[in-house]
């Protein structure tokens, strides 16, 4: 048996009652070359339930854990399980469009040198219909520019074998909800070289028990700190990053008071911007610094 193009790994957590539509995703894909590895936090749901037909056909591996460690160790034990030429990730409330993987696949041949490339995303309801789209920065400098925002995600990226064999999620309790963050910065450090395919094929579902919708501001900051103490001390990431733990820890801070705007806690917004200026002043010139500055201004 030869080894597949494309390992799909779904980490997943008592999502019975919504995985099959991103399940359905996947087998309506007009490239047919791939694997689905699902991965199971030992949901208390009917999830593996749900799953056991598929299992049993073949269609899908079924891995369960004897806990819940959280989506990073998931996708660590998809890799350590993948055997595609590239791996990809999804979550299990998330959709990858018909011809996802063979816009992946073409791009694939035509850029060999492309370890790591990724398709574009958007905001979907249930019924996979568009509810908003993203800014992406030009895939130029990636390296830097994902020091200012995780434009990746964890949707559409294809990772080459090369990459996924070596390089794993942090686990660290305190960077659940900004791990694929983390692995961004550091998969670019050492291959800064990214590709895009400049294409929306994938989706992210809304709804009310999504992760992004469940965030406290204080717990973001305090997973963003996590990843600025790395940058500072972690041997290979200041090589990859000389000097730009100031950015990083300003544009934090800056990120810290647009999350606080939202809230309407406007005075404890216009100290973290102050922050956000102490620590590096040229974060004055940052488009997204001054965004959220004219906001605080006029809120406070």
């Amino acid at each position: 048996m030869t080894s597949p193009q494309f390992s799909i790994i779904i980490p997943t957590y008592n999502r019975g009652y919504m995985i099959m539509p991103t399940l359905e995703s996947l087998f309506s894909q007009s490239y047919k070359d791939f694997e689905i590895i699902v991965v199971d936090n030992c949901s208390t749901d009917n999830t593996e339930e749900v799953l056991k037909p598929l299992v049993e056909k073949g269609a899908i591996k079924f891995i369960k854990h004897d806990k819940n460690y959280e989506r990073a160790k998931s996708r660590n034990t998809g890799m350590d399980n993948a055997q595609g030429e590239f791996v990809t990730f999804l979550d299990s409330d998330d959709f990858l469009y018909d011809d996802c993987l063979k816009n992946a696949f073409d791009f694939s041949k035509l850029n060999s040198d492309k370890k790591i490339f990724h398709c574009l995303y958007e905001l979907v309801n249930e019924g996979q219909k568009r509810i908003k789209g993203y800014h992406f920065p030009s895939e130029k400098n990636a390296k830097d520019k994902i020091l200012l925002g995780n434009f990746l995600a964890c949707i559409g990226v294809f990772l080459h074998r090369d990459i996924y064999s070596n390089i794993r999620f942090d686990t660290s309790p305190i960077l659940t909800g900004s791990e694929d963050h983390e692995f961004w910065i550091r998969v670019l450090g050492e291959f800064p070289n990214l590709g895009r395919v400049s294409q929306v094929f994938a989706g992210i579902q809304e709804h009310e028990n999504r992760t992004m919708n469940q965030t406290d501001v204080e717990r973001s900051l305090e997973r963003k700190m996590y990843i600025h103490r790395k940058l500072i001390s972690d041997p290979q990431l200041k090589l990859a990053y000389p000097n730009k733990g100031d950015l990083f820890k300003s544009y934090s801070f800056t990120f810290t008071a647009s999350a606080l705007l939202d809230n309407r806690e406007n005075v404890k917004a216009h100290r973290y911007l102050l922050k956000a200026l102490k620590t590096y002043p040229k974060i004055a010139l940052n488009n997204f610094f001054q965004k959220v500055l004219i906001l605080s201004l006029t809120k406070f």
